[in-house]
C-alpha cells in the first residue's frame, strides 16, 4: 500500500557537528551514523536509508516514488532502497513520516548534480542572534541572486508558527483559568472567615475587654488569611510539580489500560509529554495567591475589629 512520506538527504560529516541527528540514530538502535549497506553484494548495491521509528518497522527493501516540477511539467522518479534501521527523534511528526538518506543518494534519486541542493539548514549556538544571522544570509544570497527568485529564508519559529501560537494561547488561557479559580477561592475565604467571626464574637469581645485594639484584631485575621493562602499554595505547588513529573507514567497507564491517550501524538507531534517547571511562573502565581488571600481577608478582619465588646458580651 502506498504512503505519502518525506525524505531528506543529509551529509553525516556535517550533521555530526551541527545537529542531534546522530543521537537520533543511537536512540533508534543504529550502530553507526552512516548509510552503509551490509549483507550480500547485491544488497550493497542498493543505497541505504534510515526510517523514522514509527515508519516501516518491518520492511527491508523500499521503493520510493516521487514527482518534481521541472519547467512547465513534472518529472517522475523511482528508485529502490535498502532499509538499514530506524532513528528516533521523539517528535511524532518526523518519526512517522520522514526518511533519511545520504545527500549524494538523494541527489542521484532526483537526477541532481552534486552542487545542487534544495534546502540548507543553519544551526545557531545563540538563538538571540537569529534575526541578525538571517539578515546576513539574505544579504549574501541576494548578492548572488539579486531578484531573490531562487531562495527564501525561514526560521524554525516561522516554520512552526501555528503550533507555537497554539501553545502560547493554551498557556495564556490556563493562566486566566487558574486566576479565576484563585478568585473563587478568595470568595470562599471571605465566606469562611465571616462565619468564623460570627462564631468567635464572644472570644473577640473578651479580647477587646482585656485591652486588645481594633488594629490588633484585624491583624490576627489578616495573618490567618495569609496563612490560609500560603498553605493552599504550598499544597498546590507540591501536588502540581509531582503530577507534572509523573504525567508520562499516568499517560502510559491510561493508554495501556483504558486505550485513552492524554497527549495524542497526531495533535502535539511528540511521543512524550515534555515537562518544564518554570519557577518564575510559580513565584508569580504564589504572589498572586497571597495578594488575593490578603484582600479576601480584609472584610472579615474589619468586621471582627469593629465588634463592640460590651454589646457582644451582653448578647452572649
Amino acid at each position: 500500500k502506498g504512503r505519502t512520506i518525506q525524505f531528506m538527504g543529509i551529509d553525516p560529516a556535517a550533521e555530526r557537528e551541527t545537529s542531534e541527528i546522530e543521537d537520533y540514530f543511537r536512540k533508534g538502535g543504529m550502530p553507526s551514523f552512516d548509510f552503509q549497506s551490509g549483507g550480500s553484494e547485491e544488497e550493497k548495491k542498493l543505497p541505504g536509508i534510515v526510517c523514522g521509528s514509527e515508519l516501516f518497522r518491518i520492511a527491508s527493501d523500499l521503493t520510493l516514488v516521487t514527482v518534481r516540477p521541472r519547467g512547465g511539467s513534472f518529472s517522475y522518479f523511482q528508485r529502490q532502497f535498502k532499509v538499514l534501521g530506524a532513528f528516533r527523534s521523539g517528535m511524532a511528526e518526523y518519526d512517522s513520516s520522514l526518511i533519511l538518506m545520504h545527500l549524494r543518494d538523494a541527489q542521484k534519486f532526483l537526477n541532481l548534480s552534486e552542487r545542487v541542493v534544495t534546502d540548507i539548514a543553519v544551526t545557531l549556538h545563540d538563538e538571540r542572534r537569529t534575526e541578525d544571522i538571517r539578515r546576513e544570509i539574505d544579504r549574501v544570497l541576494r548578492d548572488e541572486w539579486p531578484n531573490g527568485r531562487w531562495f527564501a529564508t525561514m526560521t524554525w519559529e516561522e516554520a512552526k508558527r501555528i503550533l507555537l501560537n497554539a501553545v502560547a494561547m493554551e498557556k495564556a488561557i490556563q493562566v486566566i483559568i487558574l486566576f479565576c479559580i484563585i478568585i473563587v477561592a478568595g470568595f470562599n475565604i471571605i465566606a469562611i472567615f465571616t462565619l468564623m467571626v460570627k462564631s468567635k464574637v464572644k472570644d473577640i469581645g473578651i479580647l477587646k475587654s482585656l485591652g486588645a485594639t481594633t488594629s490588633g484584631i484585624c491583624v490576627i485575621f489578616l495573618i490567618a488569611g495569609l496563612l490560609c493562602g500560603a498553605s493552599g499554595a504550598l499544597i498546590g505547588i507540591g501536588a502540581g510539580v509531582g503530577l507534572s513529573y509523573g504525567l508520562n507514567g499516568i499517560n502510559d497507564y491510561s493508554r495501556e489500560h483504558f486505550n485513552f491517550d492524554l497527549f495524542p501524538k497526531d495533535i502535539y507531534y511528540l511521543d512524550r509529554i515534555p515537562v518544564f517547571v518554570d519557577y518564575d511562573t510559580i513565584a508569580f502565581i504564589v504572589i498572586g495567591t497571597m495578594i488575593i488571600s490578603l484582600f479576601a481577608s480584609i472584610y472579615p478582619a474589619l468586621r471582627a475589629g469593629w465588634c463592640d465588646p460590651i454589646e457582644t458580651l451582653r448578647q452572649e
